[in-house]
Order: structure tokens, then C-alpha cells, then sequence
């Protein structure tokens, strides 16, 4: 299922039925199920609307919507290329948070340290983590974001 299909699916479970999804993203029905098979994609505006009632990232909801409506093969690669990247982009800000607010400071880190010597490992990989992912922010932010890979063991 992809990703505009699900945010779709969620909404219609949390609204009551396509009916009324329809009538809050100012929509018709069939705009709905044509979305779902992907015969068209959302007007900008039910984009806006969906992206703010499910909290997702507007512009992962737009390249969705778009790579639906391209017409040309590079058109559809380049949407679902940039959804990708967006997705990648919003896997690094949620490794970084949890990270950043897991990782003790020095301070805070050496009296346990001193007293249970194999927490250290942890505290070691949560650092290497957060490295890896400030090295990711700044691959992101770079002209050419296309050049990261994921990390060996990964899904990607």
C-alpha cells in the first residue's frame, strides 16, 4: 500500500467512512476511490487539508499525489524519487530525536559508568548512531542528496 493509500485508509477509519473524509479534504467520493487507484492524484488543497489532519509532512503528501499524476516515466521517478528522499529525511529527524534525548550527557553518563561499566557499550552505540545521522542531516541539506546509501543491514 502506498503512502497516500494509507494516510486515506487511517483517515476514513478516524472520519467514518470515505464520505466523510471526502467532504472535510472538499472533495467527492470518487476523487477518493480514484486516488486509492491511483488514477488520480489529491488537488493541492485536499493535500494541505489531509497532510494537517493526520499530521504527516505536506510535502510527502504532495510528491505522493503528484508521482500519481505524472504522466511521462521521468516525471513519476522524479516524485517518487523526491518521496524517498523525504522518507529518509523524516527516518534520520526520528533516530536523531530519540537519540539526542537517550544519550546522556558526559556528566550525567559517568557515575553510572563507574558504577556499571557495561552500559558503556550502549552509550558508545547511541553516539556512533547520532554521529551517523548529523552526517546524514548534512548529506541531506547538500546539493546532492541522492548520494546516501543506508547503512550496511539495513532496509532502504
Amino acid at each position: 500500500m502506498d503512502y497516500l493509500t494509507k494516510l486515506l485508509k487511517e483517515s476514513s477509519e478516524k472520519k467514518g467512512g470515505d464520505k466523510e473524509l471526502a467532504a472535510s479534504l472538499g472533495v467527492s467520493r470518487t476523487t477518493i476511490s480514484d486516488v486509492r487507484g491511483q488514477r488520480r492524484g489529491l488537488p493541492l488543497e485536499a493535500c494541505y487539508k489531509l497532510a494537517e489532519m493526520t499530521g504527516a509532512d505536506l510535502a510527502r503528501v504532495i510528491a505522493a499525489s503528484e508521482a500519481i499524476t505524472a504522466k511521462k516515466p521521468e516525471e513519476v521517478k522524479f516524485w517518487k524519487k523526491k518521496l524517498i528522499e523525504l522518507e529518509r529525511l523524516a527516518a534520520c529527524v526520528a533516530v536523531a530525536t530519540v537519540a539526542n534525548f537517550v544519550t546522556p550527557s558526559p556528566a550525567q553518563a559517568a557515575p553510572v559508568l563507574k558504577q556499571a561499566p557495561e552500559l558503556c557499550i550502549l552509550c558508545q552505540m547511541l553516539r556512533r548512531a547520532i554521529k551517523k545521522a548529523r552526517g546524514l542531516f548534512a548529506d541531506l541539506a547538500s546539493d546532492n542528496p541522492t548520494t546516501w546509501t543506508p547503512p550496511a543491514g539495513s532496509q532502504g
